[in-house]
């Protein structure tokens, strides 16, 4: 890592240097994945210069701020790290929060590891009872939020435009021409392997059907206000 204050930090913490250890153990002899490896270690890092950033906690190191009654202080540098915005309940850098969330918890199995080896029962206890917490309250106090922020940004980014109203109408009569050729097949005296053929096509059609009426009403109130077009035939309207 780059020598600067977050990889300072990195390196001085015993729980975070753990953490790196065994992430090289796992996948440190794939040259390709070093790069992942730094990344969370520096996500880590940057979550723990901010929990140092309260006055009195400048010295503590990662397994002193691992107490259950830590825990809404935890994810409130979870949510500082990540960019959270509590007007909008959104995030600047939603991954990050689901993944220093991750990174967490197996910081808190090393902890619990180290509690069992060195016979340290108050470390066993405190990181099993957050570990807990992190199971039955991160996903609503951090995870939710950071995935409907993804799925928003994704959903933003693959807006369709709106096909013309003439496409729309020559599709769907096409496709309404084809279906009722392939139904009277059906009712006719027609071979069976002609009604299988027949009853695969109209099942096709169908669903292309509801495709072009799921494209074209995809979208809110909202998106409608801003997005509403008209042409001289009045079709779209």
């Amino acid at each position: 890592m780059r020598n600067d204050e977050i990889s300072r930090k990195v390196k001085s913490d015993n729980t975070i240097l753990a953490f790196g250890e065994k992430l090289c153990t796992k996948r440190g002899h794939d040259e390709k994945q070093h790069n992942c490896i730094r990344q969370k270690l520096r996500e880590v890092g940057r979550l723990l210069k901010d929990m140092r950033s309260c006055p009195g906690n400048v010295e503590k190191s990662l397994e002193n701020f691992m107490y259950p009654d830590a825990f809404k202080f935890i994810t409130q540098s979870c949510k500082n790290v990540a960019g959270f915005d509590g007007n909008t309940n959104t995030y600047a850098t939603p991954s990050l929060a689901l993944k220093i969330g991750t990174t967490l918890q197996k910081c808190l199995k090393i902890l619990i590891l180290k509690g069992i080896e060195t016979n340290n029962q108050d470390l066993q206890t405190r990181a099993e009872e957050l570990s807990k917490l992190f199971e039955i309250n991160w996903t609503d106090d951090v995870s939710s939020n950071a995935l409907r922020t993804l799925h928003e940004a994704k959903q933003n980014s693959q807006k369709e435009l709106l096909p013309l109203a003439n496409d729309v109408k020559v599709m769907s009569e096409y496709l309404r021409h084809e279906a009722e050729t392939h139904a009277n097949t059906l009712q006719e005296s027609a071979s069976d392997c002609e009604k299988r053929q027949a009853w695969h096509k109209l099942s096709e059609i169908c669903l292309c059907l509801i495709e072009t009426i799921r494209r074209c009403v995809k979208m809110t109130v909202e998106e409608y206000s801003k997005n509403k077009l008209t042409n001289d035939d009045g079709e779209l309207d």
